[in-house]
């Protein structure tokens, strides 16, 4: 069978190490920050999708965990 390779994102931190990207991770971290306001599991589905959406359609492989956070912000106005 044939399968379609998605790109390996890494992502940046700010100590200056590597880690591979997760979906998981990213989605973890925006239920953390809308845990007292009332957003619906469909919102931030549609939030995490458009953010994976985003990261991977830059032309490079490597992205600033301070540009994910610009990214979780501008969706979370």
């Amino acid at each position: 069978y044939e399968r379609i390779e998605e790109p390996v994102i890494r992502v940046l931190k700010k100590d200056g190490t590597l880690t591979p990207f997760h979906r998981e991770k990213l989605r973890s971290g925006i239920v953390k920050a809308c845990c007292k306001r009332p957003v619906r599991e469909e919102q931030l589905a549609d939030i995490v999708t458009a953010i994976e959406t985003q990261i991977f359609d830059r032309p490079d492989q490597l992205i600033e965990s301070r540009e994910i956070g610009e990214l979780v912000l501008e969706h979370l106005k």
